[in-house]
């Protein structure tokens, strides 16, 4: 089955990746724990994106913490 056949909006699966590791994850714990890297950059980025579209303070509160 293809993205475009499955069942919800590419911003509805966003959301819902980005909750399941904002739920595993506090923001400083984010993989790896303890020191900065790449991908925690680009992770946080695309909640921000995901605040900017849904205006949903978790995800800002998430990325300021």
């Amino acid at each position: 089955m293809t993205l475009s056949t499955k069942k919800g909006s590419p911003l509805e699966h966003a959301e819902k990746l980005a909750q399941t590791i904002m739920k595993a994850h506090t923001p400083i714990e984010l993989p790896p724990a303890g020191r900065w890297h790449y991908h925690q950059g680009v992770f946080l980025c695309g909640v921000m994106k995901l605040y900017e579209s849904t205006g949903n303070e978790t995800y800002f509160n998430y990325v300021k913490s």
